[in-house]
This record gives C-alpha cells, sequence and structure tokens, in this order.
C-alpha cells in the first residue's frame, strides 16, 4: 500500500482536529482527508503524570452511524478515525493520525513529567499504551512552552529544554521497542509543535530534539493579538516594505532551518483564524489602512458575530466580511510586501488580519522553494467551505 508521503513526493499536509469541534456540528465525516496526509487530533491532556483521554464524551463515547466505526469497542472520534474498517479510514488510507497532547491549556504538567528518570519512564509507558490502544500512528507533543512563555499556572524548570530532549529520545526508543516485541511492522511517527519566536527554540536544543522527531512544526501565526498595542499583522509570510512587523514566518523558518539538518522535518504552520482590533485611534488625515495604529481593544460578539476571546475569529465566520458591501463596511486589503490580507473598517474603527487563499498560495510556494517538509493548519473546522483546505491540497497533488 502506497503511503501517503510516497504518494505526494515527501510533501506533508497536517490538519489539526479538535475535540471540541463535534459540538459546532464539524463532525469527523466532514474532514477533507483528500486534501490531507496527517490528521492530528487535539488534544489529549496530562494527569498524574500520564497521557489522559481530554473529552471522554468526543474521545470514545459519542456514537457514529456504521458498525464498522469503532475500534475494540471504542466510540467516540478515536473510534471513528482509527478502525481500520470504519469508513475514514477504508477512504483515506493513506492519512496519518497523530494525537496530539498539550496545547496551550494544558502544557502545566509538562516540565514535571518531563523532570526525572522516573517521570519520564511514567509518561512515555502510558503514551505508548494510549496510542497503541486507541489506534494512532503516533503523537505530536505540543508544550507550550519549555523554560518560559505559555499560559500562567505552569510548572518550569531552568532544564525543560534538556528534559524536552530526553523526554523525546525515550519515548522514540519506547515506540521502537513496542514494534519490535509485538512483531508488527509499524514504525509510530513523533512530532513537536515549536513556537515561532523564541520559547521553544532558545530554550531547548533543536538539533538534538530534531534527530528524535519525524516533524517539527513551526507555529507561525498569533505573531498579533490583544496583547499588543498597535495592529500587526497576525500570519505574515514577510515583513512589511518599512520593516515595522517584529516576526514573519520567513524569519522564523530561518530561524529554525539553521538549528536542524534536516529541513525535511520542518512543516509552516498556517491559521484558519484571524485576529481581530478595535476603538482604533485613527487620525482625520489616516493613510494607513489601518495598520500599524494603536488601539483600545478586540472586538467583542456586538461587534462581530461569533468573535471569539480576544478577538480571533474563525475565517469561515470571518468570510461574509471579506465581500463587498458587508455589513460591518470592512474594505480588503493585501500587502503585497508582507504577503498579508486584512479587512479595514474606517467608519466602525475595526482591523483584521487574517489568512486567505491568495497568501495562503504564497505561503504554499514559497514552502517549495524552501525544500522544507510541508505547512500544516490550525484547524480544520475554521476553514470556509473547505477553501483553503483545497488549496493545500491542490500544491499536495502537484507534489506527486
Amino acid at each position: 500500500m502506497a503511503t501517503a508521503l510516497s504518494l505526494f513526493n515527501g510533501f506533508k499536509s497536517i490538519g489539526y482536529f479538535t475535540s471540541w469541534s463535534i459540538y459546532n456540528n464539524y463532525t469527523p465525516d466532514m474532514i477533507p482527508g483528500e486534501n490531507l496526509t496527517h490528521l492530528y487530533y487535539a488534544f489529549a491532556n496530562i494527569r498524574d503524570g500520564e497521557i489522559a483521554i481530554g473529552d471522554s464524551y468526543a474521545d470514545i463515547e459519542k456514537q457514529f452511524d456504521g458498525k464498522n466505526n469503532t475500534f475494540n469497542g471504542i466510540h467516540g472520534n478515536f473510534g471513528y478515525l482509527n478502525s481500520e474498517n470504519g469508513d475514514f479510514r477504508k477512504k483515506y488510507s493513506h492519512i496519518k493520525t497523530m494525537i496530539a497532547v498539550g496545547g496551550w491549556s494544558w502544557s502545566k504538567d509538562f516540565s514535571i513529567v518531563a523532570r526525572t528518570v522516573e517521570s519520564r519512564k511514567k509518561f512515555t509507558d502510558s503514551v505508548v499504551e494510549f496510542v497503541t490502544k486507541y489506534n494512532f500512528d503516533g503523537i505530536e507533543i505540543d508544550w507550550e512552552y519549555p523554560v518560559s512563555g505559555g499560559e500562567p499556572g505552569n510548572s518550569y524548570h531552568e532544564d525543560d529544554g534538556k528534559n524536552f530532549v530526553k523526554l523525546v529520545r525515550l519515548l522514540s526508543y519506547k515506540f521502537k521497542k513496542y514494534a519490535y516485541e509485538k512483531q508488527i511492522c509499524k514504525r509510530y511517527q513523533i512530532g513537536v509543535a515549536v513556537s515561532a519566536s523564541k520559547y521553544t527554540a532558545d530554550n531547548t536544543d533543536i538539533k538534538k530534539l530534531s534527530k528524535y522527531v519525524d516533524i517539527i512544526n513551526i507555529m507561525a501565526y498569533d505573531f498579533s493579538g490583544s496583547w499588543l498595542s498597535e495592529t500587526r499583522y497576525h500570519a505574515n509570510l514577510y515583513e512589511d516594505i518599512n520593516n515595522i512587523s517584529e516576526i514573519s514566518a520567513n524569519s522564523s523558518l530561518h530561524y529554525y532551518l539553521e538549528k536542524v539538518q534536516d529541513k525535511k522535518k520542518l512543516v509552516l504552520g498556517c491559521p484558519f483564524y484571524a485576529r481581530s482590533f478595535s476603538s482604533l485611534k485613527i487620525a482625520a488625515n489616516d493613510t494607513s489602512n489601518g495598520f500599524n495604529v494603536q488601539f483600545n481593544s478586540v472586538p467583542n460578539k456586538g461587534d462581530i458575530p461569533k468573535v471569539q476571546e480576544g478577538g480571533a475569529i474563525s475565517y469561515k465566520d470571518l468570510y461574509e466580511y471579506t465581500l463587498e458591501g458587508n455589513s460591518k463596511e470592512f474594505e480588503s486589503y493585501y500587502d503585497d510586501s508582507a504577503k498579508a490580507p486584512y479587512l479595514y473598517s474606517k467608519k466602525n474603527k475595526m482591523w483584521v488580519s487574517y489568512e486567505n487563499n491568495v497568501s495562503l498560495k504564497a505561503k504554499l510556494d514559497y514552502i517549495k522553494q524552501m525544500d522544507i517538509g510541508g505547512v500544516m493548519v490550525w484547524e480544520l473546522s475554521q476553514d470556509y467551505n473547505n477553501s483553503l483546505i483545497s488549496e493545500i491540497g491542490l500544491a499536495m497533488k502537484q507534489a506527486k
């Protein structure tokens, strides 16, 4: 059977599917698997030093139609996605499904599980048991972040970066040992998510880490948000012409290119959501179109329906505002230097930075030019009618 990477000349197309998507009417049967090589399931949690189910109902209890959409009596998204005879794997046999553990909200105990020989053994043993029990093809460690950064209340230690390498090295060994002992011809894959800026790379020996992983996912987004004081691009490919942007996908990638031996392990993360800003301090003679302008707040649902905490909004919910004559009087713009689209409503003093087909295609062309491993997207349910993921699917098929 051909693997995804042999089908698409090594090009990786990775999409996150979130457990909570089912509560927003996006179920696993809606995943456009023809546009993917890997599916990351977000998220598993950490409890008592072991990997644990994140949402029991969504993960293993919810029942889907079809007698084969369970695995060893396991229902939920896990059963649907990982049943060898189920609808998903019969249709998309090329896809590797991987469980992502941690993320922004559930990274608080990574420092603890990575800290000692005993805690690393306990955690990695639980990972092997979890992955094989639920029939995943591997795992992504989404530690946000070693040593510093991440959500307030996370545990930290000055040796987090070193211990991260030790944890992944042991996990790689445990997966190989399991496959050998069970005499199964399967290579369990390991991925890691890394920050676009300093939080992972500055604190971790990426060169050593890369020896034990298959995929390094550079989260090249959230360059701006409610934590800033001026509007900035959220996921720009390059710096703007005046070098106002402090970071770009290009600078992030080059940061990691200097730290890895095999650049094919690097994938560039792209967002299927936007960052929005409101109460812009706009001068009467302003010609900036809202970029690099001070703001006092981010929109709430009274300003933009379906906007989320911190001014984030899914591309599918933003799409109507990209059209002419929209209700919020947004005008569409594209910074060709930064390869960054944005929306600006001068009347309502709002500004939105997002990803669209044009900017995404620019990134896909860039990925091919740089000859790295591929692309990752957060997350599939946020797309508008599969328009963005289809752009990636086209690039994936052209890589054959």
